[in-house]
Parts: C-alpha cells; structure tokens; sequence
C-alpha cells in the first residue's frame, strides 16, 4: 500500500494512529565506537547519534542552527562536543553551543534539543515523547540472557510500511497464531497488564513434520516494554529432545509510513554450542519465512480504532487497552 493509498484509507474512516511513546532502539553498541557521528532518521526526524570520549553515547537533533547542515554527515567528536561539519561550531552533551571558533564570544542561547539516550545490553535505545515529556519507567534490557549458557544473537532487520503497533500486536492475536503460522491448540497460561509491561505465557502445538508425525509442544513466555521492544522466550519439547529459544524484537518508527523492524535470536546451547549451528540455521530459515507471511499483510492493511473481534481471538481487547497509555492524548 503505497502513502497516497494510506491517505486514501484515512479520508474513508481509516487513520493511523501517531507515534507512540517509550523507548526504542537506534543502532547496536558495536556500532557506535568511541568518536563516531552516525545520522539516524526516526520519528519523522533527522538526528545525529555520537559516542564521546567518555564513552557515552548521545542523540540530538541533527541540524546546526547556524545555517542547516546536518551534523550527522560529516561531523566530528573532540573530547566531549561534538563539532558540525560547515563551520565547525561545537555542541556539548546537553545541545548547548560552546565553541566558535572563529568568534570570541558563543551565542548563548543557541541550544540542539537533545534525546533521553540508554544503553543496555549492547542495545542504544532513545526515549519518545511527543510532547518532550522525560521518561517514567525505564528499559531493563534483555534479561536471562548469558554467553556462557547460549548462542551469539543473529540479526534480522526489515524496513516495512505499517504501525508500530501492529508487531507487538500479534503476540495476542490467537487466531492469527492458527491462521498464519499453524499453531494449534492455544491455551493461556498468564496474562499481566502491569504499568509499561505487558507479559503473556501460553502453551501450544505446532506440526513440524506432516510426513512423520512430528508435532512440538511449546510454551511462549513474551514481556513487551511499551510498544518499541520485547523479549519472547520459547521452550519446546519434540519427544526426542528440548530445545529453548529467545529473541528480542524491536520496532522503531522511521517516519509516518515506515517502521523499522530488528529481531535478535539464539538457542539454549546443545552439545557446547556445537549442536546451535544447525539447530539455529533452520530457526532463522522459519522465522524469516513466518515474518514474511505477517509482512506480506502488515504493509497492505490499514489501522482500525475498533475491530470487529471474535472470542477466540484472544486478549487483543485488553492489550489496546494497555497499549492505550502510550499515546499522546493519555500521557
């Protein structure tokens, strides 16, 4: 569905519902070494990310107020300012300007409205608001993993035309499990609506094999923080075996139309880890194709205020209204 199209949807009842607050994930740690300027377009805005000396990493938006240049594409860390690369005015941490060079006084005024930066777990996340509000709660990163005990993340990444809301929406959408990824028997364990935390466990069935009868026996244990990330971990039985699996899933919105979609994965270690190298290929091989079969509807659906639900959907209907906190009109 193109824009045009979208727009055409919302002048007939349909509208998209605006950005979101919380916290959401911009780059990755390793991507990001100590002096690096990179830009980033997120939220409909043009912003620069930039490491300091100290080891800190901050977002602020983009544009030196001089005379527009975008501090992303070729700007520079010194110490702990960055400099912009047209005329070389310096900018601390907090945005304020603190260097002309080639001026003895520094306008005093002239200020980059700066972004509520965390670092966690070699993810950096930066906090939403839209109107400006500092954040209330914070992200605790993605627990229960430990390098001793599995695999190294694989990564994934889309860039697909839809709602934030429309991915952290489907881990209770029960008849989307059964209709689009062939679970069956679904069965709710726990549910808990707590602040900014949304948890959900359930238990379920999923045929691996027609030809030879394999069916998994699984259970889904999924904390969402806000509506920018969450953290499912997945334990299923096969009757030869048990295999534990985790992702952490991340979705940004870059503008209007497009959000950013970013899936962390690994497996319990087999055998030292030895066992992980085929068990994690053929994992990545599933889960990019489910993704592409939810993708595939994502991009050409529109956002409806009120569904026309059925029982057996699942707990859709509370979950809108958890998710409800985190818009403009709410907070």
């Amino acid at each position: 569905m193109t824009l045009a199209t979208k727009r055409k949807a919302q002048l007939r009842g349909y509208s998209q519902p605006p950005f979101p607050s919380g916290w959401f994930r911009v780059a990755f740690s390793d991507e990001l070494p100590l002096g690096k300027v990179m830009p980033l377009h997120y939220f409909g805005k043009h912003l620069v990310l930039f490491r300091t000396e100290d080891g800190t990493a901050h977002v602020m938006d983009a544009y030196c107020p001089h005379m527009g240049s975008h501090l992303g594409y070729g700007g520079y860390v010194k110490g702990n300012t960055i400099y912009c690369p047209y005329h070389t005015w310096g900018f601390n941490c907090q945005g304020q300007c603190v260097e002309v060079p080639y001026s003895h006084k520094t306008p005093p005024k002239v200020k980059l409205p700066t972004w509520p930066v965390y670092e966690v777990d070699d993810v950096i996340m930066v906090y939403f608001h839209p109107k400006q509000k500092l954040p209330n709660w914070d992200f605790p990163g993605i627990q229960g993993w430990d390098a001793q005990v599995w695999s190294p993340f694989k990564r994934l990444n889309w860039k697909l035309r839809t709602h934030v809301q429309e991915f952290p929406e489907n881990i209770v959408h029960d008849a989307h499990f059964s209709c689009i990824h062939s679970f069956s028997d679904t069965k709710e364990i726990a549910l808990d609506t707590t602040g900014p935390f949304f948890k959900r466990s359930l238990s379920f069935k999923r045929e691996i094999n027609n030809r030879l009868g394999l069916v998994a026996n699984s259970q889904l244990e999924v904390t969402e923080f806000g509506l920018g990330a969450l953290v499912a971990k997945i334990e299923t039985h096969f009757g030869i075996g048990k295999v534990e699996l985790m992702t952490a899933c991340f979705f940004t919105p870059i503008d209007e139309e497009y959000v950013d979609v970013t899936f962390l994965y690994c497996s319990k270690k087999i055998l030292g880890g030895l066992g992980n190298l085929v068990l994690d290929a053929l994992v990545l091989a599933d889960i990019k194709k489910q993704s592409k079969a939810d993708y595939d509807v994502f991009e050409h659906k529109v956002y409806l205020k009120r569904n026309l639900l059925d029982k057996e959907d699942g707990p859709i209907a509370k979950y809108q209204h958890w998710a409800h906190q985190f818009y403009p009109e709410t907070t």
